[in-house]
C-alpha cells in the first residue's frame, strides 16, 4: 500500500465538518469520494483533527493510504480537477510508512 500525505484547504460554510456525516456533506466524504470516482480504487484517510460544521482549514494534514502508486503532483492535480471548489489539495508528497497525522506533529 502506498501512503501520502496531503495539506488540505476548504471553506467549510458547505460541509457537516471534516467527519463523515449520515445525510450530510462532510469533507472527508468529498475527497474519498473524489478519490474513487477518479481512480476507480478505495482510499482510507486519517486526518490531525477534525472540524466542526461551517468550519474553515488552511493546512489540514491528512494521510491517505491506497494500492495506487502514483506522482504526488498528479495526484493533487487530479483530485482538485474533481474536488468541488470549497476544497483544495495545496500539497501531496509521499508519506513514510510509519507517518500518522496525528502522532508527528511539531
Amino acid at each position: 500500500m502506498n501512503r501520502y500525505k496531503l495539506i488540505v484547504a476548504y471553506d467549510g460554510y458547505d460541509f457537516a465538518g471534516w467527519q463523515e456525516q449520515p445525510g450530510d456533506t462532510a469533507v472527508s466524504n468529498s475527497i474519498r469520494n473524489s478519490f474513487k470516482r477518479v481512480f476507480q480504487l478505495p482510499v482510507s484517510m486519517v486526518a490531525a483533527s477534525r472540524t466542526d460544521a461551517g468550519v474553515h482549514a488552511l493546512g489540514q494534514v491528512i494521510r491517505i493510504t491506497t494500492p495506487l502508486a502514483i506522482d504526488p503532483t498528479n495526484l493533487a492535480v487530479a483530485l482538485n480537477r474533481s474536488l468541488p471548489s470549497s476544497i483544495i489539495i495545496r500539497h501531496a508528497s509521499v508519506a513514510p510508512a510509519d507517518f500518522h497525522p496525528q502522532h508527528n506533529v511539531i
